[in-house]
């Protein structure tokens, strides 16, 4: 393919509305480092304890559907970016799944009530961890993944914000199993020496 044709064919991506999180319009054009574990093998293990669940930030809610043999019966997602909730709320409803609209950056506080979910998962949406605990009753589990771009120091801001809601304490005692640790480690003290 030559410059021309490339510019082009990436013109007409750029003017696709985004919507949803199915990006496998890209399959084969992009390559993403895979962790030692499997966050879909862990979601489904704890799903099968779980008798409630908050998928935050479902985008389209195809993640969310990947688990469909597994959900129980109170099952709800959040979504805050407008074009995402309209997608999320056609692909859930025919589940019996509410898809609730709610962006960290807006709204204070999630709309549930304290201590309403056995499993709360966040793939990539911001968040407040204080109304995370909130929400998350009493042994509960909270599943995160923390995006690391730009900066690896990401994460050390996000399990800051952990440890003074409270999560940290209670996580590390009962919940939180860090994966890749050395991992995670050894990337912060790369990038550190480098920068």
């Amino acid at each position: 393919m030559d410059d021309q044709a490339l510019i082009a064919q990436w013109q007409a991506e750029e003017r696709q509305p985004f919507e949803g999180w199915n990006f496998s319009y890209l399959k084969d054009r992009w390559h993403e480092a895979q962790p030692a574990w499997s966050y879909d093998a862990l979601v489904r293990t704890l799903l099968c304890d779980a008798d409630s669940f908050l998928d935050m930030g479902t985008g389209g809610g195809e993640k969310l559907l990947s688990f469909a043999d597994a959900l129980p019966s109170n099952t709800i997602a959040t979504e805050g970016y407008p074009p995402n909730l309209i997608r999320a709320r056609e692909n859930l409803k025919p589940h019996g799944i509410e898809v609730v609209p709610y962006d960290c950056g807006m709204d204070d506080h999630l709309p549930f009530a304290d201590d309403s979910f056995a499993l709360v998962i966040n793939r990539h949406e911001a968040y407040d961890a204080v109304e995370v605990a909130r929400v998350l009753r009493p042994g509960g589990k909270h599943i995160f993944t923390v995006p690391i771009y730009p900066r690896p120091e990401t994460v050390v801001r996000v399990m800051a914000r952990l440890e003074q809601a409270g999560l940290v304490r209670r996580l590390t005692a009962r919940l939180l199993e860090i994966r890749d640790a050395e991992g995670m480690a050894h990337l912060l003290d790369e990038r550190r020496r480098s920068g």
